[in-house]
This record gives C-alpha cells, sequence and structure tokens, in this order.
C-alpha cells in the first residue's frame, strides 16, 4: 500500500518548483539549512507504524504534532 498522490496541473507544477527555488535562496542567503535539516528530521520522526499517521508529509502544521514532546521546541521557531 502505497502513498497517494493527487494528479495535479502543470500550472501548479511550475507554481511549486518556483517555491522551491525561492525557498532555496532564502534558506541560502538566511543560512538556516541546519535549523530546516531540524525540522524536518523532527517531523519525519514522528511518524506512527501502528496507525500509518504523522511523519514528514505537512504534519507539523497540525497544533497536536507541535504538542508532540519530539516537536516541543519547534513551535518557537515558526512563530
Amino acid at each position: 500500500m502505497g502513498k497517494y498522490y493527487p494528479i495535479v496541473s502543470e500550472e501548479y507544477k511550475k507554481a511549486v518548483e518556483k517555491c522551491k527555488k525561492k525557498l532555496r535562496g532564502f534558506i541560502t542567503e538566511k543560512n538556516c539549512t541546519p535549523l530546516m535539516l531540524r525540522l524536518a528530521w523532527h517531523s519525519a520522526s514522528t511518524f506512527d507504524v501502528g496507525s500509518k499517521t504523522r511523519g514528514p508529509f505537512g504534519t507539523m502544521r497540525h497544533k497536536v504534532e507541535l504538542a508532540h514532546g519530539a516537536n516541543k521546541w519547534s513551535l518557537s521557531c515558526l512563530m
């Protein structure tokens, strides 16, 4: 059982690529690679095998994930 990814338009794909490029530039300019890596790691490390929930698929946007013990530090980074 794999992940399901929705079909998106070419316009959407181009917008995502543009956003990625801008984000990479911002990360380089502000020298925040270590912070971004830590944020990604803590999000990914919350994956629950039993329920197949949490993990690196945008979970940090939910308050329950921010309250998770492994992610408590990140609340101050995201505000």
